[in-house]
């Protein structure tokens, strides 16, 4: 059933970058000293410029400096920033063992004018001395969220993360019973599988959608590398090869299934369910369940889709001496910058 439904869709595959945390690691005291004096002013100047009646600059996560900055359009300054583009930037650590500079982009799928709006800001935080210290083998990237939607109703499938061993546990329930999401991994977990319900999503946040059914899957990075070897990283992994999905609804009709595993696969998912079989049922059931399984990821695609996007990460880290330094898109971004942030 799903199959049929799907046939239409591995010829535009759409892969986002719906997260993105990096550190910068500076132990030179005069740097650290200097990135406190710029992003004071940074907050001054933004206060001043757009009239605010708030400090922009706040303690946060550990961090004695966290700010908002926008990314080429403007933001919202206060209240949450759902799916608008924007850089969170943390300077200056509590604790010693962590990096001096933290960034994310997140909620939205990073374009390569963004990046560059985004290595703009950080230039302006490091100052003189962002040569030295903001290149690709001094930035790491800790964590990534790779999503992909597809118009189906999360009822319809279940999912299976092969060689994890938390289970699957299913999350915002509503008063009917409805599944909202579900998770594969934990918190910690290198990679962890997190699959929920976009369209109810975007009505609580109060995002544009079309009304349609839409399930995000979304997979969770922790590729703990330099920006260099980022691409290298994840895609020499295959992570996408160990995601599994089945239609529920042919799992349901099978002949033979107990009422028990499927309940379990119902309420807990397909992992937890997997586990809770003795080894010689599991494998039974594994094969019995290939007949419902679903290539909803069409591997070869995605990872050439997922290619191009890590490409546009280098952005960060364009310099005087690059080519794009002086491509027509970059200058638009430098001149917006200089406009409106200088």
């Amino acid at each position: 059933m799903l199959g049929k439904l799907l046939d239409n869709l591995y010829a535009s595959v759409s892969i986002l970058i719906d997260k993105f945390v990096a550190v910068i690691a500076c132990s030179d005291e005069q740097v650290k000293e200097e990135c406190i004096q710029n992003i004071q002013r940074i907050a001054d100047s933004l206060e001043q410029r757009h009239d605010l009646k708030f400090k922009l600059l706040k303690s946060q996560g550990g961090y004695r400096y966290s700010i908002k900055l926008p990314l080429i359009k403007s933001i919202p300054w206060s209240g949450a920033l759902h799916g608008v583009p924007h850089l969170y930037v943390q300077v200056a650590p509590f604790g010693k063992k962590r990096p001096f500079i933290k960034f994310e982009l997140k909620g939205f799928s990073p374009t390569k004018r963004q990046y560059y709006a985004a290595s703009l800001w950080l230039h302006k935080i490091i100052g003189s001395h962002a040569e030295r210290i903001l290149h690709a083998s001094n930035i790491k990237i800790t964590a990534l969220d790779i999503a992909m939607d597809f118009p189906l109703d999360i009822a319809q499938v279940a999912v299976n993360l092969m060689h994890a061993h938390t289970s699957g546990v299913y999350l915002d329930i509503d008063s009917s019973g409805r599944i909202g999401t579900i998770y594969i991994g934990t918190k910690k977990s290198k990679i962890r599988i997190v699959i929920y319900d976009r369209l109810a999503n975007c009505k609580a946040k109060g995002l544009a959608h079309s009304g349609l059914p839409c399930t995000r899957i979304e997979m969770q990075v922790k590729p703990n590398c330099s920006l260099d070897m980022l691409s290298s990283e994840l895609l020499k992994s295959h992570f996408l090869e160990r995601i599994e999905v089945y239609d529920l609804n042919e799992i349901k009709a099978l002949e033979g299934l107990h009422p028990h595993t499927l309940s379990v696969i119902k309420t807990l998912g397909l992992k937890a369910a997997f586990q809770s079989l003795p080894k010689p049922e599991r494998r039974r059931y594994r094969k019995a369940f290939e007949s419902c399984r679903v290539d909803l990821i069409p591997n070869e695609k995605v990872y050439r889709e997922l290619e191009k996007k890590l490409k546009r990460t280098a952005a960060l880290v364009l310099g005087r001496n690059d080519s794009a330094f002086n491509h027509s898109a970059a200058k638009e971004v430098r001149k917006h910058f200089k406009d409106n942030y200088s």
